[in-house]
């Protein structure tokens, strides 16, 4: 069902297709009845796409969190909002965050206060979503995990891209970020004292 809401499109062209069928088939016969069928299809179609639109599945909040938050990333580690899509960068986080080594040992606990300050030490900037993939959550979980490939540049050099591992959890207030796993460095394992 999951899959229906975020890509509706192939039962609409089915039924674009069945509706075009009924109707070329009604009209050539002079059946009315075939014919107001073929309407019921496109109906049918046209609601299709309306109920997906209205429908924003756990996998689609996820992934605008994820975008949101890069926005706000570089909004908070730049110090001020330099991006008028930027929200605040605590919205994206639970109270406590667990920052991971690519074998899962934990570096930090911390917050995206904390966060913040990384950000504003390193002065990473320019951040940009290069790969997403998220599992969808099985039905009624509260958890869920995501990776991405973002490039960014820290301070004045090139851009480096990296790799994450998001850990997400429900909350009353949305989907939030409880883990941090930093997978990859230009496309090699970092170290502790990188993060530090």
């Amino acid at each position: 069902m999951t899959y229906f809401f975020e890509d509706p499109w192939v039962l609409v062209v089915g039924l674009v297709v069945v509706g075009a069928l009924l109707r070329s088939v009604g009209r050539r016969r002079g059946h009315a009845r075939t014919v107001m069928a073929s309407w019921l299809a496109y109906a049918l179609a046209v609601g299709c796409v309306g109920l997906a639109a209205a429908v924003n599945t756990d996998r689609e909040q996820i992934e605008a969190q994820t975008k949101a938050m890069l926005v706000s990333a570089e909004s908070a580690g730049s110090g001020g909002a330099t991006n008028a899509r930027a929200q605040r960068f605590d919205a994206f986080f639970t109270p406590r965050v667990g920052v991971e080594g690519p074998g899962g040992s934990v570096w930090e606990i911390t917050d995206a206060a904390g966060l913040t300050q990384k950000l504003q030490q390193r002065r990473v900037r320019g951040t940009a979503l290069r790969r997403f993939e998220i599992t969808a959550p099985p039905a009624g979980s509260d958890r869920a995990t995501t990776q991405m490939r973002v490039s960014s540049r820290v301070g004045e050099g090139y851009r480096e891209p990296t790799t994450w591992e998001l850990g997400w959890t429900r909350t009353a207030q949305g989907w939030r970020i409880d883990r941090l796993r930093w997978l990859e460095l230009r496309d090699h394992a970092p170290s502790p004292g990188l993060y530090h």
